[in-house]
């Protein structure tokens, strides 16, 4: 996990005036799956359904977060989600050598899952300093010490602002930043062949989570400068019908080969979360986006730790402040119809899970037997 403790309800990222939700209600293509998803979150909201879910949940987490049986069970379905991402996308190529970075690693799931797959694999595993009440005890059991290095900080605290144009990298370039320091890949080559982005912010319970977006900016610029031409990155986001989760969407699917949205049935299925997988990252032409695109993202990291500093500050990232990467206008005349295409299968997967939670004396949904489809841009 990112942070500790209780997962942002999907009705954070609900816009009163969502434009995009608005375009995605008009199309024909959608008839049977957003159209029908958002009419089921709102049969929940009147309900009241989800909430009681996520409070049932959030206080089970918060209960449990010492608990070592409670992490293990955790840590295993955290496994079956990899497992079936990689049985549905092949992020795993066992026929390379693979060398990976896992950004917000613990309590380990995701790791340890890629460590067992791939026999040969080792990686770098970041997270929050392990008394914060994360669980490392499953990544200290043989063979995995010898295979991952556990890194321990909080990512809040690493500067990915905009670099000095002197080149000096001696300390973070402008006033205020003095509590920051250098991210520990900041200046590495390339080394990675795979990047895992937990991004899907966890706030401390009660808190607000107000550099949510932050944290979420921060490990996709980490991601970018760490992974390998031609690697790969494993991104998790909240929901991909919020303006800026569908930027993003669209910023990977500029810089990847092969891109595939998959939604585990095995966690968080009923919630709007989902996993990027991007392959051929930076490849070919699309080698000369990714400085373009970390420009811009460092600007926006830059925008919103300023706004921390300064009271009543705008902590949040605006549709705006993607414009770099794609504008609004566009985003909903032009990307549209590729966006319900890599969408649709998750949709479904959501779809199936809160019927569910809707219609419990109903047939148990067949959402697990959906099929997800790769886009390939070969």
């Amino acid at each position: 996990m990112s942070r500790a403790t209780s997962p942002v309800n999907d009705m954070t990222l609900r816009s009163p005036t969502n434009f995009l939700q608005d375009g995605l209600l008009s199309r024909p293509d959608t008839v049977d799956t957003f159209q029908q998803l958002h009419a089921l979150r709102r049969q929940c909201r009147e309900k009241s359904e989800l909430d009681r879910h996520f409070k049932r949940t959030e206080a089970a987490v918060g209960a449990n977060r010492n608990d070592s049986e409670a992490a293990t069970k955790w840590i295993g379905r955290m496994k079956s989600s990899f497992m079936e991402i990689d049985n549905g996308t092949k992020f795993i190529d066992l026929g390379r050598p693979m060398k990976f970075l896992d950004l917000g690693c613990c309590p380990g799931g995701s790791a340890s899952y890629i460590l067992e797959r791939h026999q040969s694999a080792s990686g770098i595993g970041v997270s929050l300093e392990s008394e914060r009440g994360l669980q490392t005890d499953t990544l200290d059991r043989p063979p995995l010490p010898n295979r991952l290095e556990m890194r321990f900080g909080d990512m809040l605290s690493w500067y990915c602002g905009p670099l000095s144009s002197s080149g000096n990298h001696s300390s973070p370039p402008f006033d205020g930043s003095e509590s920051l320091v250098w991210p520990p890949f900041s200046q590495s080559r390339r080394l990675f062949n795979l990047v895992v982005i937990h991004a899907h912010y966890i706030s401390r319970k009660g808190a607000e989570p107000l550099e949510r977006d932050r944290l979420l900016v921060s490990q996709l610029i980490i991601a970018l400068q760490a992974v390998r031409i031609g690697g790969t990155l494993l991104v998790k986001l909240a929901r991909a019908d919020s303006p800026a989760h569908a930027k993003i969407i669209r910023m990977l699917d500029d810089l990847s080969l092969v891109i595939t949205l998959w939604k585990p049935t095995t966690m968080q299925a009923n919630r709007g979360s989902f996993y990027v997988v991007a392959k051929g990252v930076g490849l070919r032409e699309r080698g000369r986006l990714l400085g373009s695109y970390l420009t811009g993202l460092r600007r926006v990291w830059l925008k919103l730790y300023r706004g921390r500093l300064e009271r009543n500050g705008d902590q949040r990232m605006s549709d705006a402040d993607l414009n770099f990467v794609i504008t609004n206008e566009k985003l909903v005349d032009g990307y549209l119809p590729r966006l319900v295409t890599l969408c649709n299968p998750i949709w479904r997967r959501q779809i199936g899970a809160l019927r569910g939670m809707v219609e419990p004396r109903n047939a148990r949904a067949h959402h697990d037997r959906i099929p997800h489809e790769s886009v390939d841009k070969l």
